[in-house]
């Protein structure tokens, strides 16, 4: 992410309780006039500050939700790879590696959750390095020699990293789009809202493209 935007984010958590204060100043002055505000404004200020309060306290139990159950989707995920990467080509492998890369990218954030997920493929391909310079486009272009097989795995393996760092929406999705369309593969979304709750509920992740079954 750019720093600029970084800088943004910064600021405007640390700004949330001064700004809402003073839009809701300004909300009150304009429905009730300068009288009221001095009485009114001590008796919803709390109240306001209580939701946004608990609005936020929610992002941050869903995202210690996800830190705690996401490595138990990829160790399912791995365990289910580890006989079946003996048989997938170099190309095949390339391209789930730098997939999830590049779902990182899209994503704009190093979540615990994909950087987990790109080491233990890593390990389980053998790659020479820990290190991945990403080149989506290239393996974009070498989607159409994998085997029906291996594009499975391919969408597999980048529909769980899509979910794992939250909802699917946004860049994520687009680039996810991409994917099953370049494999082939119907785009479902109601498949990967149930691989999402899954995740979220500890189970053991139906794969994206059964449907659940």
């Amino acid at each position: 992410m750019k720093r600029w935007k970084l800088t943004a984010r910064a600021l405007l958590y640390r700004m949330k309780v001064g700004v809402t204060s003073f839009v809701l100043r300004i909300l009150m002055r304009r429905i009730f006039g300068r009288m009221a505000l001095r009485g009114l404004l001590p008796l919803i200020t709390g109240p306001l500050y209580a939701l946004w309060n608990a609005l936020i306290s929610y992002w941050i139990m869903r995202q210690a939700r996800e830190n705690a159950l996401g490595p138990f989707a990829i160790d399912n995920l791995i365990a289910r790879l580890e006989g079946p990467a003996k048989d997938l080509s170099d190309s095949a492998r390339e391209a789930m590696l730098h997939g999830v890369g590049e779902m990182i990218m899209r994503h704009q954030d190093a979540h615990a959750n994909h950087v987990y997920l790109l080491s233990r493929l890593l390990e389980v391909f053998d790659h020479e390095t820990q290190a991945l310079d990403v080149d989506w486009p290239r393996q974009a272009r070498a989607l159409a020699g994998l085997s029906e097989c291996e594009r499975c795995w391919l969408v597999e393996t980048l529909s769980l990293a899509a979910v794992l760092v939250g909802p699917l929406r946004g860049r994520r999705q687009a680039f996810l789009e991409e994917v099953f369309d370049a494999c082939g593969v119907a785009f479902d979304s109601r498949a990967l809202g149930r691989l999402r709750r899954a995740l979220m509920n500890g189970e053991t992740p139906p794969s994206a493209m059964s449907g659940g079954a």
